[in-house]
């Protein structure tokens, strides 16, 4: 057995004792895992389904797609009766998984080792990591998908393994079927680049791409014949409807109403009862024996947004969001620049519920505050500029200087980096293939979160997190070798 020295063990007991200390802390200040989403987030099946019709359930599930509630639907099963705790422990091996796949993936990029363990070291015990660790959702996870699937790219760039390609391959299909917004046309994305760097590998990238390919692709074949959606989730035209009449005077929506240009459907915003709908559009209750597409409320109360209904309901959304979206564009880009706002506000995204914001309570007033402020630049005034806020102090978050700035210019710099670096005789293939796959990544989820997405775009940003940090600790190595070889020179 190969021994391990001192010099590589010592980070990883370094960040294990960080994660575990830091851990124990959280708790003992009360942060406590929050299991409360089960119960009324719009994206989970009715916890009742979930135990008793699972596969049913999940096979006709069209809102979301599939494996985050068959995830919680397993779990719960094998944990009947302490399933919060299951949930807690998973949600800790997670974040630990996502420290692990950032410390990692920069090493073998070749960030400065102090560069490395300083960034990921200030990233994990950030406000936002702290948040979304402690709430069941599947923020977190889609994070340490993109970390690890990035780290698995690098891993097949640089030794070949049949192995490793198979594990990248899984991971963005797991993201893919966990998170619409990773589309299967991303996941083919991932494979073609792969395929542009190692054309002599490419009948070994295809078997290795070939299983999990074919699942993701049976769950989209199986949207498309059920529901005739091309997508892994039937939201789109809710989205889009508030993206194109958020900010449209209501007396020009009820003169189109009137003039029947759009349905009576902009009258209320989505995710409205089944039964408000029906009266909206004259529309049937739903008769397929099917719980799942049947039920109108959840056991818990909340409505169901897997009815058959609101599949109808999302195309006329969509319709709507159309009509709007082509004669009065100036309201959807007046809802483009909020969204881009708000995706460059510091996380997590206080906007979308009291929840996410619990674990942050539990901790001393000035820390959010404080890691806001130093680390992110927070300073900018609290005018209207500058601040988004839902009519409470609470909800209350301020531009920072981090997104508004660093964030851009490493968007820029790392292209300019990638184009510098094809045009060496001996470029490293493995570290411009990983950057390349890393930097799409984060324009295609960024673009997404900004032009479809409402309100909740920061919390879209998390998944891509860890590459924006990686991108900074990759630039700061490069600034720390030119003063080094600056001072040499002198």
């Amino acid at each position: 057995m190969r021994k391990i020295s001192y010099p590589k063990i010592f980070p990883f007991l370094y960040l294990t004792s960080l994660f575990i200390i830091s851990r124990v802390t959280f708790y003992i200040l009360g942060v406590r895992f929050n299991d409360n989403p089960l119960t009324f987030y719009l994206q989970f099946i009715d916890i009742k389904l979930l135990k008793t019709h699972l596969l049913e359930s999940i096979w006709y599930s069209h809102f979301q797609p599939p494996l985050y509630n068959f995830f919680l639907g397993i779990v719960m099963k094998l944990f009947p009766k302490d399933y919060y705790t299951a949930f807690y422990f998973i949600s800790l091996i997670t974040g630990f998984i996502l420290m692990a796949g950032i410390y990692l993936l920069m090493r073998r990029l070749g960030v400065n080792e102090k560069i490395n363990l300083i960034l990921t070291t200030l990233f994990i015990i950030s406000p936002s990591v702290i948040a979304y660790e402690n709430i069941l959702f599947y923020t977190l996870s889609l994070s340490a998908l993109v970390a690890t699937s990035a780290l698995f790219f690098h891993r097949y760039m640089t030794n070949s393994r049949a192995s490793d390609a198979f594990i990248f391959f899984f991971l963005i299909a797991v993201l893919s079927l966990t998170r619409s917004l990773y589309h299967i046309l991303w996941v083919i994305m991932g494979l073609a680049l792969l395929i542009i760097y190692k054309k002599h590998d490419t009948k070994k990238l295809l078997i290795c791409a070939s299983i999990p390919f074919l699942i993701s692709a049976v769950i989209y074949v199986k949207d498309f014949i059920l529901f005739g959606s091309t997508a892994t989730s039937t939201w789109l035209g809710n989205e889009l409807a508030v993206k194109t009449m958020e900010f449209m005077p209501k007396e020009l929506r009820r003169k189109l109403i009137l003039e029947k240009k759009i349905s009576p459907l902009p009258v209320y915003f989505p995710y409205r009862s089944v039964e408000t709908y029906q009266i909206l559009l004259h529309l049937p209750s739903p008769n397929t024996s099917i719980a799942v597409l049947d039920q109108k409320r959840r056991s818990t109360g909340p409505s169901n947004l897997n009815n058959l209904l609101y599949i109808t309901v999302s195309k006329q959304y969509l319709k709507d969001g159309l009509y709007a979206l082509h004669h009065y564009p100036k309201y959807y880009l007046k809802s483009v620049k909020q969204s881009l706002f708000v995706y460059l506000l510091p996380g997590p995204a206080k906007d979308s519920g009291e929840l996410h914001m619990e674990a942050l309570k539990k901790l001393p007033p000035f820390y959010e505050k404080a890691y806001n402020t130093i680390l992110l630049g927070q300073i900018l005034p609290r005018t209207k500029k500058w601040t988004f806020y839902l009519n409470h102090p609470e909800y209350e978050t301020r531009a920072a200087l981090f997104w508004l700035i660093i964030f851009p210019f490493l968007l820029i710099y790392v292209p300019l980096l990638i184009f510098h670096l094809t045009r060496r005789k001996h470029q490293d293939k493995a570290f411009t293939a990983s950057l390349s796959f890393m930097w799409i990544t984060t324009i295609y989820i960024s673009f997404l979160s900004v032009f479809i997405a409402s309100r909740t775009n920061n919390r879209y940003r998390f998944s891509i997190e860890p590459l924006v940090l990686i991108f900074l600790g990759i630039f700061l190595t490069k600034i720390l070798s030119v003063v080094k070889k600056r001072k040499q020179l002198r």
